[in-house]
């Protein structure tokens, strides 16, 4: 077994592995294969004959009968038709035609997929006129050849294609250790397939874990850069606002009160649009943030996936090891036949087992992988209209700026008018002065002119009353 084991190592390697699982990645994002997309992928119509035989080959692929096709099936299915033996393919051929899985093939399963080949041949347009046989004799043909106690069921058809055409009166014992060697040889190469498989995800495993370890190393240094900046940042603006804030106070200590109400006013302004600014910033760092966390979840959740894979492999390769060393032991001692039998079901009792709980952990890993495409749509259409949010901020910033601006340069100017008219008020003053000073000298002349004015009239009054007193 272990020269069977090297020789199949020798044939996939990791590279190749890799290649498979990125392009089945590619095809199926889900990680599984439904029959639907498997049709599409032949290209084959949803319904008529080539769907029929589509959904038997989707059947005998599918070994879980979970109604998908996994990473691990789909290995198997490109190791078999690549590299399979000629046994195997026919026991792969066996499942196609075997519909409901009985383990036996009548003669409608048969005759349907027979059928089946002859109308997918007269749609392909090839001759078939030449043809000797109807489906209907080919069907009787073979059971004719096959069917060896006559019960109407093919159970052996491996065997006969294999070259074993012993017919009933070989039957029993002998017909009965030759099944069982071949099902313990069936098990010994699936085990061998199964470590070889284990091997190549370790060393997949392997490589995602140095990956992830550099990306880690990465988003630290990154994150370590992005919280510098940030910090540069905040002090760059805080900066910005205490000298805004001081080149305020002093323009309002210049102004008058109601100046200084509007422009108060207008501060205010300032600030809140210093306040959006920071907060759209603020913003921006928390979208990076969450971008590195979405990263980190959606590599955490692949890891997870990929050691899920390999811890139930490993477990399902190590219980199917001690299987196989017990029916070995088993053999030695020399059990009977119905032993051997027993211990092959439980082996594939087990194996069921263990694909079943493979399949329960990938339907998990799917539902979380619905969760995480989910969560991580609402955070896109979160960071869209984060990022409109932001646009709208910028815009109502640089418009604010823009009148503040506009602001700015008006105060200016009617500050250089109050200036100016300071210095005329000055000047008038100053002439105000002087006429007030040229108006009370001649106040004095003018009194002293009124002074004379009434002695003269004393004077005059008086030589009146002498000149009525002579009279």
């Amino acid at each position: 077994m272990g020269q069977t084991s090297a020789a199949q190592r020798q044939e996939i390697d990791v590279a190749d592995l890799q290649e498979m699982y990125k392009k089945f990645v590619i095809e199926c994002p889900s990680g599984s294969l439904h029959l639907h997309e498997f049709k599409q992928f032949f290209g084959i119509a949803a319904s008529g004959e080539a769907a029929k035989y589509a959904e038997s080959m989707f059947r005998a692929f599918d070994k879980n009968g979970d109604n998908t096709i996994d990473f691990l099936e789909y290995v198997a299915a490109l190791n078999l038709v690549l590299r399979g033996k000629l046994e195997h393919k026919l026991k792969w051929s066996f499942k196609i035609y075997d519909k409901d899985g009985s383990g036996c093939v009548d003669k409608t399963e048969l005759l349907e997929i027979l059928k089946a080949i002859y109308n997918l041949k007269k749609s392909s347009k090839q001759d078939i006129d030449c043809e000797l046989l109807t489906p209907d004799e080919v069907c009787d043909r073979i059971f004719q050849l096959v069917d060896e106690n006559g019960d109407g069921l093919v159970s052996t058809m491996w065997r006969w294609y294999s070259g074993d055409e012993s017919g009933p009166a070989h039957q029993g014992q002998d017909s009965q250790d030759r099944i069982t060697n071949q099902s313990m040889a069936d098990v010994a190469e699936q085990l061998a397939q199964t470590e070889q498989l284990v091997v190549h995800l370790k060393e997949l495993i392997r490589e995602k874990d140095n990956a992830l370890h550099t990306k880690d190393q990465e988003f630290k240094s990154e994150k370590e850069s992005f919280e510098a900046k940030i910090s540069k940042l905040k002090l760059q603006h805080k900066a910005k606002v205490t000298s805004l804030n001081s080149q305020l106070e002093e323009m309002k200590k210049q102004l008058t009160p109601s100046e200084s109400r509007e422009m108060g006013s207008e501060v205010k302004k300032a600030e809140e649009l210093v306040a959006q600014r920071l907060r759209g910033e603020e913003m921006d760092a928390l979208l990076a943030e969450k971008d590195k966390k979405l990263s980190e979840k959606e590599a955490y959740i692949v890891e997870l996936h990929m050691a899920s894979v390999t811890d139930n492999t490993s477990r399902a390769l190590h219980a199917t090891s001690q299987d196989l060393s017990q029916v070995q032991l088993s053999q030695q001692s020399s059990t009977t036949p119905q032993d051997l039998e027993l211990i092959v079901k439980n082996l594939t009792k087990k194996v069921e087992e263990s694909e079943e709980k493979c399949s329960f952990l990938e339907e998990q890993n799917k539902s979380l992988l619905d969760q995480i495409n989910t969560e991580k749509k609402q955070f896109d259409d979160k960071e869209n209209m984060y990022k409109q949010n932001i646009q709208t901020f910028k815009d109502i910033i640089l418009e604010k700026d823009s009148h503040f601006a506009e602001q700015i340069r008006i105060h200016e100017q009617e500050l250089f008018k109050l200036a100016s008219k300071s210095d005329a008020s000055a000047d008038l003053e100053q002439l105000l002065k002087v006429l007030k000073q040229k108006l009370h000298e001649k106040e004095e002349v003018l009194l002293g002119r009124t002074q004379v004015v009434d002695v003269l009239q004393k004077e005059v009054d008086a030589r009146d009353n002498q000149i009525k007193v002579r009279n």
